[in-house]
């Protein structure tokens, strides 16, 4: 039998079972379900580290309700003493998750959830008039379903949750809540994303991803560029500038395809840059509101930057037209 059979999981607040795979913090000794573990990537209990320490029971645990003393196990074999009684138990803990859930439903409305609850609705109820082939029942189970990834408050691999990463991108969680939820378990990195692609480097610079978004700018205007010029500096022949121009059209069209196939996992990459840095800024307290509307507002899409982008683009176009090729 397994030492920590009966003993409550940090994370879950399940009881061990005897098979369960568990880690056990290095510093405070206590265990945790694997899967638990992993989704926080850290213990549950890091702010308590240095004065609390694993003894059977959780800090915030009824210490005296250990497997040995509670009346439905049997002192001996730790099996149920009375089915009866264990059913009232069992019934007892039911009517619990009922009170809990009432209580979130009646949350303050100023609550991290209760704002993520009215974005996701305005969102979605904008898109019943706009997608045709929804009826109401297929769109009201697409929200819970968007509803249960986002009220998820554990961190995932890469240090932040879904509920962060859905403040972040703040007007397209229709899109995101989807697609960033398998790459917070670094289940897979491609999906598809056809403005990443096609509206390159102008999607990068609407979603503040400034870097490459330059980048992008830089590679189109070498790829257009560069044949026209070296012809005009008289270096090569017109036949090679033709094949450069080819060649070069070639290597944008399969950027612009890395871009559709990838273009999503580029973009929760940096939003989980961004949210982490923004943390640290809120010296790790992420249960206010001031902390989600900064997310809100550092993700929030530019259209001033999508607009520049557009004009950079236009200012390549027009250079390479009056200078390069007249």
């Amino acid at each position: 039998m397994s030492r920590f059979e009966g003993k409550m999981c940090p994370v879950c607040r399940e009881r061990f079972k005897e098979n369960d795979e568990t880690v056990v913090c290095p510093v405070c000794g206590t265990p945790h379900h694997r899967e638990c573990y992993l989704a926080q990537n850290k213990c549950a209990l890091e702010d308590r580290h240095g004065e609390f320490e694993w003894n059977g029971a959780l800090p915030d645990e009824d210490e005296q309700t250990t497997a040995k003393e509670r009346p439905d196990i049997n002192e001996e074999t730790e099996e149920p003493a009375d089915k009866s009684r264990s059913l009232e138990a069992l019934e007892a803990y039911l009517k619990n998750l009922e009170v809990e859930a009432k209580a979130l439903k009646e949350r303050d409305d100023d609550s991290p959830e209760a704002e993520l609850d009215k974005q996701v609705k305005r969102e979605i109820e904008g898109m019943m008039g706009i997608i045709p082939g929804f009826s109401n029942p297929e769109m009201d189970e697409y929200y819970m379903q968007i509803r249960d990834n986002l009220a998820n408050p554990l961190r995932g691999l890469d240090g932040v949750s879904m509920r962060e990463l859905t403040f972040f991108t703040a007007t397209s969680i229709w899109h995101f809540s989807k697609t960033f939820a398998p790459f917070c378990g670094h289940a897979k990195k491609a999906s598809f994303n056809l403005p990443s692609g096609f509206f390159a480097p102008v999607y990068q610079f609407f979603r503040k991803m400034d870097g490459l978004a330059f980048a992008l700018l830089g590679l189109s205007a070498l790829a257009e560029g560069v044949p026209y010029l070296l012809l005009k500096l008289g270096g090569i022949t017109e036949t090679a500038a033709n094949t450069i121009f080819i060649f070069s059209g070639a290597v944008m069209l399969a950027v612009m395809v890395l871009l559709c196939i990838f273009g999503d996992y580029l973009y929760y990459r940096h939003s989980v840059k961004q949210i982490l840095k923004i943390r640290k800024r809120f010296e790790g307290n992420t249960d206010n509101m001031d902390y989600y509307h900064e997310l809100y507002r550092c993700g929030r899409p530019s259209m001033l930057k999508g607009l520049f982008g557009c004009l950079a683009m236009t200012f390549v176009q027009v250079f390479i037209q009056v200078f390069l090729i007249q």
